[in-house]
Parts: structure tokens; C-alpha cells; sequence
């Protein structure tokens, strides 16, 4: 048996000019905000609303002991002032002011986002650096040790252990690569959200409700249209699955069969698989030997690109910050 609940937090019976009982409030980035209780005309139920009235980057309010699994969360909100944002929405995940998932929907741009806080982005790159910092330290020492081995055997085994850590350090250059990257792209769509608020504030405060709506059903007609193509492409992809599984089961009931007519393998056979075997080993130590030369190289080309971008990831970000504390 199936148990539902639901629970409505309206305001209207908390004392009104003060914080509501049991909720906690602040800002992330800086600022002074003022949540409070309030008398509001237009409230979904009255005679109260929950108020932010003071100023700051991303003010929050939350109900630290709320819980929910399995479920859905909905909030109404009325915007009313504020030049680069007039936005609300959802907060979920809330560990403290630097740490959750937030839906907001901003009146200025039109647009509902659902983002991670940009921090989480900053921390999983240091991570990427310190890694690579200790990949080439013990390739370093890998490499050391694999010059000095007398033994071919052990030579061997560093050799192996060499190839894979070039192999591990060209996949957290590329990382690093990605990282920055993505920071310039999320520098810059910042700075053009920023600049797109205050084009829409100029040009069309008159027609914004207008633009509103037309935007938001244009938004989620693309979202319908996103998630029919999705479904399509998964019932095709389920379907020539279930044919290949079939064919392949077939292909192989059939070779099963084959071997089992044949019980006995025929010496000539025995030493051209051996043949062929001894050739393939070499093959495979010419190859690995080849990709480690080629993880270097492309290890060191990804670190001068990193290099390079590095220094406009940081005049970007500083650009950023300073814009977002006006």
C-alpha cells in the first residue's frame, strides 16, 4: 500500500516583520538579505507571504528539517525589483550556503536554469591538478627505476607500469583541458547573461510580461520536442538491440555446434595458431610501446595548451567577480 502526503507552507499564521519559525536564512556571495513575514493583497493564500527585502547575490531561505524522497517540491513567488536578477525558485540538497541545487526562474532573462554553485566546479579542478601533479612524480620515479632495472623480466614490468601511468596523466591533461574550458565558457555566458538583463531592462519593460510567456512556451515546446526525439531514438535503439541479441545468439549457438563436430584440432593447426600467437605478442609490445611514446607527447602538448589558457580562465573569472559585485 502506497502512503501519500502532502504539506503546504503558507505564512499565515507566523508573526509578521520576523523570520517564520523553524526556517533559516542567508546569502551566498555577499550582501545584507531580509527575509521576514508579510501582508500581502495578492498572497496565493492570506493573508500572508514570505518577503526578501534586502540585497545580495543569491539570498536563500530554507526549512533545514524538511525531507523529501520520492516526491515533488513547488513554490509560487512574485518578483518586484532588482537590476541583474528578479528571480525565486527551488532549493534542494541544502547542506549549508555554499552547497545545494537551486531551480530558478528569473524574470529579467526569461529563463529557468538549474545549475550547480560555480565553486563545485573550481574544487573539481583543483582536484585534476593535484592528481596530474602526482601522476608525473611517480611516472618520474617509474621511469627512474624501469633505466636502472638489470633484470628484463622487471625491466618489463616497469615498462607496463610507465604505459599506464602516461596513459592515466594524457587523461587528466585532457580533463584539465576540459575544466578550463568550461570556465571560460561559464565566465563568459555569465557576463552575457549580465549584459542581456540590462539590454531587456532598456528595450522591453513595456511588452516583458509579453515576452515572458512567449519565451517560456517557446522553451518548453523545444523541451517536448527534445524529449519526443529522445524517446523515439530510444523505443528504435530498444528495438534493433533486441534483433542484434538475437542474431548473436543465433551466430553462436551455431559456432557451439560447429565445435562440437569437431573434436580434435589437427597439429599443422596447433603450430600456426602458435605462430600466430608469438606474432601477436611482439605486435602488442611494438604497440604499447608506441602509445606510451604518444601519451607523452600528447601529455605535454595538453599541459602547453593548458599553459596558455590558463592566465584568460583567471582574467575572465576576475571579470566575472567584479561585474557580479556591482
Amino acid at each position: 500500500m502506497t502512503t501519500l502526503h502532502a504539506e503546504t507552507f503558507s505564512f499565515d499564521r507566523d508573526a509578521p516583520g520576523v523570520l517564520p519559525a523553524g526556517w533559516s536564512s542567508g546569502v551566498t556571495g555577499r550582501g545584507s538579505p531580509k527575509w521576514s513575514v508579510e501582508a500581502d493583497a495578492s498572497a496565493p493564500s492570506k493573508p500572508n507571504v514570505l518577503k526578501q527585502s534586502g540585497s545580495g547575490t543569491f539570498p536563500w531561505c530554507v526549512r533545514p528539517d524538511a525531507s523529501l524522497a520520492d516526491g515533488y517540491v513547488e513554490v509560487k513567488f512574485k518578483p518586484l525589483s532588482g537590476r541583474e536578477d528578479q528571480a525565486g525558485g527551488l532549493v534542494w540538497r541544502w547542506k549549508d550556503g555554499d552547497n545545494y541545487y537551486v531551480a530558478r526562474a528569473n524574470a529579467l532573462e526569461n529563463n529557468v536554469s538549474l545549475t550547480t554553485l560555480y565553486g563545485r566546479v573550481q574544487r573539481a579542478h583543483q582536484g585534476v591538478l593535484r592528481s596530474i601533479a602526482v601522476g608525473e612524480q611517480v611516472r618520474a620515479r617509474l621511469v627512474g627505476l624501469r633505466d636502472q632495472a638489470a633484470d628484463p623480466s622487471e625491466r618489463e614490468k616497469l615498462e607496463l607500469l610507465v604505459n599506464r601511468v602516461n596513459v592515466r596523466i594524457q587523461d587528466l591533461r585532457t580533463m584539465e583541458q576540459v575544466d578550463l574550458q568550461e570556465s571560460v565558457s561559464i565566465n563568459i555566458t555569465v557576463s552575457n547573461n549580465i549584459d542581456l538583463a540590462d539590454a531587456i531592462e532598456r528595450t522591453v519593460t513595456v511588452v516583458r510580461p509579453l515576452m515572458a510567456v512567449g519565451l517560456a512556451i517557446q522553451a518548453a515546446l523545444a523541451d517536448q520536442k527534445r524529449a519526443i526525439e529522445a524517446v523515439k531514438a530510444t523505443q528504435e535503439y530498444a528495438g534493433d538491440l533486441l534483433i542484434a541479441n538475437a542474431d548473436a545468439i543465433g551466430r553462436q549457438t551455431e559456432e557451439v555446434g560447429n565445435l562440437t563436430q569437431n573434436a580434435t584440432i589437427a597439429l599443422a593447426k596447433v603450430e600456426e595458431a602458435h605462430r600466430k600467437v608469438m606474432a601477436a605478442i611482439d605486435k602488442a609490445d611494438e604497440i604499447r610501446r608506441a602509445g606510451s611514446r604518444t601519451a607523452e607527447e600528447a601529455s605535454a602538448k595538453l599541459k602547453e595548451m593548458s599553459a596558455a589558457l590558463l592566465p584568460k580562465v583567471e582574467k575572465l573569472e576576475a571579470a566575472r567577480n567584479a561585474r557580479l559585485e556591482l
